[in-house]
């Protein structure tokens, strides 16, 4: 027979259980189901999908209307086979200085046993949760939120040295992940967070941001690196090999989805007949590939600029052609010799998964403004991925 004290300690026990949980899963904070993220609602037109919970709702970009001059004539919103670019939709203006009270991100909490990713209702516009890179609940969290019977997992990795703002290509390039493939989680690797009104904007729009923090590497294979590119060359590789799924450059765009792509263990693409480009990487929780590529990097020397990311790639999988599945340039065109392709004509991409913007090369400043009337590659493929198709829009 348990005594009076003991019952009552019970119930007090159970009380604070019971307050602890209204509190930490109650309006504000709940445990995330799989698809939360993507739990869609139609809003005036039946391809017009947009984040949505009760906390928060999304602005809807994807909304544009013909322009009523010949509409026979036009394509349809959202055709890219129609290159001919004659006509122009009404496009939703997006305002970014528009105060947003509340957001919700996706938190992970960890204990000793199980790491859990929650819902949030935040009131703060410049911060995203922090992990250390490898913190022992990243694999727990993955695995009951985003285990995927595919061999790559449906997680987006991005690296991000340095202090610096993030740009409207940046802001192009994450937003196109989150929106195309629907990730799970969306991972930022680096020193220091991005910062500035791009930054602030992405966090209102893209729940499921989480940076990991990680110092650049120095050595490799007791290997001085040198260049902060070649940090990032590397770094993609240990983060692939640790966790899987799809790493992207911050200047590479998503076009269509990837999971066509996600049930072979490696994919690069080819960039040139002769390498192989690492701008977009997919690949299983430790693949074999990433093994052979990384152990290839006893032989790196900082001065042969592009050799162990790009050509030793291609150089291995000629080698291993098993442990690796290579596309014909559908992620790199047009390549970096056709860049008057990208910034001053019109080239058709229907073909492609992905596309670099190679925006090293350009110091010229783009945005949400600008995009809306560039008659070239760079502002079809923006307005494609804001407004949901890539036809000028009336000014």
């Amino acid at each position: 027979m348990y005594s009076t004290k003991r019952i009552a300690c019970w119930l007090s026990i159970l009380s604070l259980c019971l307050l602890f949980a209204s509190v930490f899963f109650g309006n504000s904070t709940h445990v995330v189901r799989k698809g939360f993220v993507y739990r869609h609602y139609y809003d005036k037109e039946p391809d017009s999908l947009v984040i949505y919970d009760k906390a928060q709702k999304v602005d809807n970009w994807m909304t544009g209307e013909l322009q009523v001059d010949n509409p026979g004539q036009c394509p349809r919103r959202g055709d890219i086979l129609d290159w001919t670019l004659k006509c122009k939709y009404k496009c939703k203006a997006i305002d970014m200085t528009t105060a947003r009270p509340q957001r919700v991100q996706l938190v992970p909490v960890c204990d000793l046993k199980r790491g859990y990713l929650v819902k949030e209702v935040t009131y703060t516009t410049d911060s995203v949760p922090v992990l250390q890179f490898k913190h022992q609940c990243v694999q727990s969290f993955l695995h009951h939120n985003c285990s995927s019977k595919l061999p790559v997992p449906n997680v987006i990795h991005y690296v991000w040295y340095g202090m610096r703002p993030m740009r409207f290509y940046h802001f192009l390039s994450v937003y196109s992940s989150f929106k195309i493939q629907k990730p799970c989680v969306i991972f930022i690797h680096g020193d220091f967070m991005p910062t500035g009104e791009y930054w602030n904007f992405l966090l209102t729009v893209v729940p499921n941001i989480i940076f990991l923090q990680q110092v650049p590497p120095v050595k490799i294979a007791d290997r001085t690196i040198l260049h902060i590119e070649h940090k990032a060359d590397i770094t993609r590789l240990m983060v692939l090999k640790e966790y899987g799924g799809i790493y992207m450059d911050t200047d590479e765009v998503l076009l269509r989805t990837l999971d066509p792509l996600r049930r072979h263990n490696f994919t690069l693409s080819k960039a040139f007949d002769f390498n192989l480009s690492n701008g977009l990487i997919l690949s299983a929780t430790n693949a074999e590939f990433l093994h052979v590529w990384i152990k290839a990097y006893d032989t790196y020397d900082p001065k042969k600029w592009g050799f162990h990311s790009t050509i030793m790639p291609y150089k291995l999988s000629k080698i291993h052609p098993r442990l690796i599945h290579v596309e014909n340039k559908t992620f790199v065109r047009p390549d970096a010799v056709h860049t008057k392709d990208l910034f001053q004509n019109n080239f058709d991409w229907s073909k492609n998964y992905a596309i670099h913007l190679f925006m090293r090369y350009f110091k010229q400043e783009y945005s949400v403004m600008s995009i809306r009337t560039m008659n070239c590659t760079i502002g079809t493929v923006a307005r494609f991925v804001l407004f949901g198709h890539k036809e000028l829009c009336i000014e």
